[in-house]
């Protein structure tokens, strides 16, 4: 490393604590540059330094500013852009003077052209990439559009912080496609990635494994002991997986401190229970992604410690030519001008409802976004209607209050130039096979048992008012969305779920959820067994299977009653060995 390098980054450093975050009323006050940024800068260049094609020392320079520092200023708290972007202008300012090779175009386009490189083992962005993992390069194999512009910049920063053996933050708002985007660079690359979601409810058992009941072969079905058993965290680790942590600042603390020395410079694992360490391999990378600590219910900023552990990379949000390129490569079919129509409608109602508060204050936070135009995309692509056809289920239904849903459809006469046909009341007709609610058909399952009441078009017809919602509740059922039914207590939102459930033969499992509810309740979970019980239940089988057997259409013991008898006081006295109380259904066939 250059004294000269050397001391441009000792100067930052010291002007941006001395400077920006020396006043204790700045937001910036608990941003200082620590050793563990000064060393991981250095790293970064150095490892510049060191490539066969002799990367500039100046772009080496501004890139470690930008991966260690600048891309990362203000995540992880409820900071406004504004702000960060001053402070970022700022920044770039003061490395300019320290070094005059740092220009204007390097800030402005840093990444060049973003063309991705395949080449020797590696794959990504020049001069930035990764070693091709065991499952081969496979590019051709995923649907992810690279080509976006926007798409392509946070790929290249991600890229750009893997240059460092650091674990990689995404943040970003819901629906920009932090998830997708390390997908598609896993699989493009041929690394398999294990994705886990985290959660106020999840344990470090649950990441990195605890002893589980196992049969014992040799000893019979029904004997067991307990063995170790690798949680899905520690069993990525050993197959040198890539990693995704979801909604990082939804985890506890308890998870977070669990993670650490996976995360530090240790890149290894103790395991108390078995008294083994486990080391990271050096293919094991991890990535972490977090919604913003204003989008969604339940989260927390993250301590300092924790997040200085992360190269933080900011997720920018697609913009109106990254969203028309992508769905017009998903969707080819759909006209382009349609797509346009759609993009814009879709932009335009963001910036009125999210950015603007204009309205959509009933029921905020409100998020529209390249999910909102993909699923309106589908339907077009399965109905072949026109796109105004859709707007309704989409995104009027969303509104709580009608002024906000008249508000919603000017917006589309705006892009669209004509009004959300008006449509009749949805009528209900109900046929031995399938359900037709408006324009939506389900069919009728013919796995359950015909029911002795089934539901008639005219119970559908009776949720008076209620038509039009159950006509995109079914519209949810058809295309396997989940669908989320919101109103005040007490008016119907069950009956609604249950009635068009009935009508296709669907069972209804109703889940009365709590703050104190437990995924292990949902899901399920080891419990000890009483044999008693295992017994009485056997012998109830054992009882019907040898009614079904003795006795004639009749109900009329069709065998000899002394074997009838003998076989019977068998079974009760099996159930009186086990301490079980006799079962009342042995009573009954002793006295058949």
């Amino acid at each position: 490393l250059s004294s000269l390098i050397g001391r441009s980054i000792l100067n930052y450093v010291e002007w941006f604590n001395g400077t920006i975050c020396s006043d204790p009323a700045s937001p910036f006050s608990d941003f200082t540059l620590s050793l563990r940024d000064i060393l991981a800068w250095a790293s970064f260049v150095q490892a510049c330094a060191t490539r066969d094609n002799g990367y500039p020392s100046a772009a080496a320079l501004y890139h470690g500013a930008c991966l260690t520092h600048l891309d990362g200023l203000g995540l992880g708290t409820a900071m406004s852009a504004i702000d960060t972007a001053v402070v970022r202008q700022e920044a770039q300012r003061f490395l300019q003077s320290q070094n005059v090779s740092i220009t204007e175009t390097l800030i402005q386009k840093p990444f060049g052209n973003l063309s991705l490189s395949f080449s020797n083992g590696q794959f990504g962005i020049q001069p930035f990439t990764v070693p091709i993992g065991p499952l081969g390069l496979k590019t051709s194999q995923t649907q992810f559009n690279f080509h976006a512009p926007t798409t392509s910049t946070n790929l290249a920063r991600i890229l750009r912080g893997m240059q460092l053996a650091k674990p990689i933050l995404l943040e970003g708002s819901p629906g920009v496609g932090k998830t997708t985007l390390v997908a598609a660079l896993a699989a493009a690359s041929g690394h398999n990635l294990v994705r886990i979601n985290l959660s106020e409810q999840t344990d470090m058992t649950d990441l990195l494994g605890s002893d589980m009941p196992t049969p014992k072969e040799a000893e019979g079905p029904n004997a067991a002991s307990f063995r170790w058993i690798d949680g899905v965290l520690l069993s990525a680790i050993k197959s040198g997986d890539w990693v995704l942590l979801d909604e990082l600042n939804l985890a506890s603390q308890s998870v977070l401190e669990g993670l650490n020395s996976i995360l530090d410079h240790r890149a290894n694992i103790f395991i108390p229970e078995i008294g083994v360490t486990i080391e990271c391999p050096a293919s094991f990378r991890v990535f972490a992604a977090q919604n913003p600590l204003g989008q969604g219910g339940g989260r927390k900023g993250l301590p300092k410690s924790f997040l200085n552990r992360f190269t933080k990379v900011y997720v920018e949000s697609l913009t109106v030519d990254d969203q028309r390129l992508i769905v017009g490569t998903q969707f080819p079919s759909i006209p382009k001008d349609y797509v346009a129509k759609m993009v814009a409608f879709n932009d335009m109602v963001h910036k009125e409802v999210v950015e603007s508060n204009l309205y959509g204050h009933f029921g905020s936070p409100w998020e529209f976004n390249l999910r909102d135009i993909f699923r309106w995309c589908q339907l077009l692509v399965q109905s072949k209607k026109e796109a105004q056809s859709y707007v309704s289920d989409l995104y009027v239904q969303r509104m709580r209050i009608e002024e906000d849903q008249e508000m919603l459809r000017s917006s589309f006469k705006q892009v669209f130039a004509e009004d959300i046909p008006a449509r009749p009341q949805p009528s209900c007709s109900v046929s031995d096979c399938s359900v037709m609610i408006g324009d939506v058909k389900l069919a009728q399952l013919t796995t359950r048992e015909a029911r002795t009441n089934p539901t008639t078009a005219a119970h559908l017809s009776s949720h008076l008012g209620e038509v039009e919602k159950l006509r995109a509740l079914a519209r949810c059922v058809q295309q396997r969305w989940p669908c989320l039914l919101v109103g005040a207590g007490g008016c119907r939102k069950d009956d609604i779920v249950v009635s068009l459930a009935q009508s296709v033969n669907a069972e209804v499992v109703i889940i009365d959820l709590t703050p104190s509810s437990d995924v292990s309740e949902l899901l399920g979970s080891f419990e000890q067994a009483s044999d008693v019980a295992h017994t009485q239940g056997e012998a109830e089988s054992l009882v019907d299977i040898s009614t079904s057997h003795l006795t004639n259409h009749e109900g009329k013991c069709s065998a000899s009653a002394p074997f009838a008898k003998e076989l019977f006081n068998l079974i009760r006295d099996i159930t009186k060995e086990t301490d079980s109380t006799p079962i009342s259904c042995v009573e009954t066939a002793l006295e058949l």
